[in-house]
Formats: C-alpha cells, structure tokens, sequence
C-alpha cells in the first residue's frame, strides 16, 4: 500500500528529485553542502563524538536513495582502524 507523499507511477521519480530534497533539508538546518551530478555530500559537526560526520546521498539504478554516512576515521586494507582515528 502507498503513503500518503510517496512518489506515484508516471510522477516525478526519485531520481528527479533528490537533490532538491536533499539540497532543502541542508538549508533547512544550515549545512555546508558539496554537490555534483551524482551526489550531494554533507559533512557536520558531532561535538559530543569529537569528529565530523559525513553524509553522502546517491542513487541506484534511479529509483533507490543511498545514504552513506562515515566519521572521519577510515579503514585500512587489512580493515583495521587508521592511526589517524581512535582504535575502539
């Protein structure tokens, strides 16, 4: 069963329309935004974890919105913790 907002066969798809989503939910709360035909990133603050926090949108296959979201650490190729992050 639908949702009430849900995009409806033969309207506007996904793919058509998340970036301006994405672009005002970033205005709305005052974000730094960084964009390109293929994604949107967005990068907070996350005082209590002392870290930014990173939040990439795309798409897959135009009809599924990807999230990825990662702090400032990264994983090496044996997948352990960087020494540049903290080792939890």
């Amino acid at each position: 069963m639908r949702g009430r907002g849900l995009l409806s066969p033969g309207g506007p798809t996904l793919s058509d329309q998340w970036q301006r989503l994405v672009s005002t939910w970033v205005a709305r709360h005052d974000l730094p935004l960084e964009a390109d035909a293929d994604s949107v990133t967005v990068r907070i603050d996350h005082p209590e974890a002392r870290r930014k926090i990173t939040l990439t949108f795309t798409t897959a296959r135009r009809v599924l919105l990807l999230v990825l979201i990662t702090d400032d650490r990264y994983l090496t190729e044996d997948h352990q913790p960087s020494p540049t992050g903290d080792q939890r």
